[in-house]
């Protein structure tokens, strides 16, 4: 929670009542940046050896495939979801 004013500097506009006695976890925002980068790399990391597994992508270089991914837009689908109607 609070993801969106971490990124955009923003106040967070969000009130939240503890129901029982609890933990709050607090996240700083440089940490959140690590995190979210790591998560990037590791997508993009798996997205380049996805396309380095395409027979189509045999022939080219790792540099080129890398280009490639930094290019476009990948959206997951779930099973049955419409992808194009």
């Amino acid at each position: 929670m609070g993801e969106k004013a971490l990124e955009n500097d923003a106040k967070w506009n969000a009130s939240i009542v503890a129901v029982e006695d609890c933990y709050l976890l607090l996240l700083m925002k440089q940490d959140y940046i690590v995190i979210i980068e790591d998560y990037k790399k590791v997508e993009k990391q798996k997205n380049i050896d996805f396309f380095r597994s395409l027979p189509l992508m045999f022939q080219w270089n790792f540099e080129k495939i890398k280009k490639f991914v930094d290019k476009i837009g990948i959206k997951p689908f779930k099973h049955k979801e419409v992808v194009y109607s």
